[in-house]
């Protein structure tokens, strides 16, 4: 305890703004948990990772003045993981982060895990959920974490890149977890974008589907769209915000065969066709895609 209390005013007296902004950001965190109340009707929006989530979230929220919160789960340490292993009920998760429930619109791509606790905690939410084709998505998790596409397996650098990052990134590549483990690092991606698919399809009469790729050829017209879908009023415009960046941005990268190599586009292709295919998209993308 006094180590704590002597690293504490050592980091005072070196930058004693930042100690106040951090104090004033941890107060002001404890009192939004104190006095907010669960939104019992949110807008909550799933999808994979790197699939447009954040950007159509916020820009949802945005255009019709309602209240998001751009993820969750990293916020609460542990808990994700708790909650995969039994170690949490719903219940006291949705408590412990009530004022991320308490916004209009709540996104979080991990909940996908979760769908089936979330519709029976909140039966009067709307769902939304956003798709993209896995060989684009994959490579934009990839590009995000600075990984290569074309390996059969990730060296002990790159697990520890990715340990780095963060404990979720760590869980998604892995997989195991989430019941999505494969052979190859590859496979377990696409296997999760096989989950992900599979919760949207075989739940398709839940939510408004958005696809990534309808999204960015007309941002502004698509997110209007939406907001009427889900019985929204528009009341703002949002055309100096459609290129705003809302989550780190994947490196730009060569055309996917260059990028996967032959092997591992198959392999994509070999997890992810019949969801592929009932989702309208083609086997294999031939053009260069955006992160």
């Amino acid at each position: 305890m006094k180590e704590v209390f002597k690293r504490k005013i050592k980091n005072f007296v070196d930058d004693p703004r930042r100690s106040i902004r951090n104090a004033r950001s941890r107060w002001l965190g404890s009192w939004r948990q104190w006095t907010s109340t669960v939104n019992p009707e949110p807008i909550l929006v799933l999808g994979n990772q790197k699939s447009g989530t954040s950007a159509i979230t916020a820009l949802l929220g945005e255009a019709t003045g309602l209240s998001y919160t751009i993820d969750v789960f990293c916020f609460f340490g542990d808990a994700e993981q708790k909650l995969l292993a039994g170690d949490m009920d719903f219940e006291t998760f949705v408590e412990k982060a009530r004022f991320r429930f308490s916004r209009d619109i709540v996104k979080e791509p991990s909940f996908i895990a979760f769908y089936e606790e979330l519709a029976s905690r909140f039966p009067d939410a709307r769902f939304v959920f956003v798709v993209r084709h896995p060989v684009a998505n994959i490579r934009s998790i990839l590009d995000r974490l600075g990984l290569p596409g074309d390996r059969t397996s990730l060296s002990g650098a790159h697990w520890e890149q990715v340990a780095e990052e963060s404990k979720n990134w760590e869980m998604i590549l892995r997989g195991r977890q989430y019941g999505h483990e494969g052979d190859t690092y590859i496979q377990t991606l696409a296997r999760r974008w096989k989950m992900s698919a599979r919760l949207y399809l075989s739940n398709s009469d839940r939510f408004k589907k958005i696809t990534y790729e309808a999204f960015t050829q007309d941002k502004e017209g698509r997110i209007y769209e939406l907001a009427r879908r889900l019985g929204l009023d528009v009341s703002n415009d949002i055309s100096d915000k459609v290129d705003v960046q809302y989550q780190p941005k994947g490196q730009k990268t060569v055309d996917p065969q260059s990028f996967f190599g032959e092997r591992n586009l198959e392999k994509i292709s070999e997890v992810c066709q019949p969801e592929m295919k009932s989702l309208g998209y083609e086997s294999l993308i031939s053009t260069r895609t955006r992160s």
